[in-house]
């Protein structure tokens, strides 16, 4: 779900049928492990502060020939992707 784009923890309970304190907390117990992270904070119209989380990984391959395992991961880079997303406003701005 979070995958594909960040979304709010509302946005979340939309589209889930679980109480808003399970989510709160699964949410908390996938950051302490490292999978999910806030990409960014924004603002609703109402001007309410909202946190959009995303997954942090990119890509996770598991294969098993055998009786070997592997495991490939990529993390993703929120840092990058803010930068990336700034700049992408920026220049939309500047080219009004």
């Amino acid at each position: 779900m979070l995958n594909e784009s960040p979304l709010s923890a509302q946005e979340m309970l939309a589209s889930n049928r679980i109480p808003q304190s399970t989510l709160y907390r699964k949410l908390h117990d996938l950051q302490e492990i490292g999978l999910v992270g806030v990409q960014r904070t924004a603002i609703t119209p109402e001007g309410k502060r909202v946190d959009l989380y995303r997954s942090l990984l990119e890509r996770l391959a598991v294969e098993m020939y055998g009786r070997t395992l592997r495991i490939e991961v990529k993390y993703r880079d929120l840092a990058t992707e803010r930068l990336q997303t700034m700049w992408k406003d920026f220049r939309r701005e500047g080219a009004r």
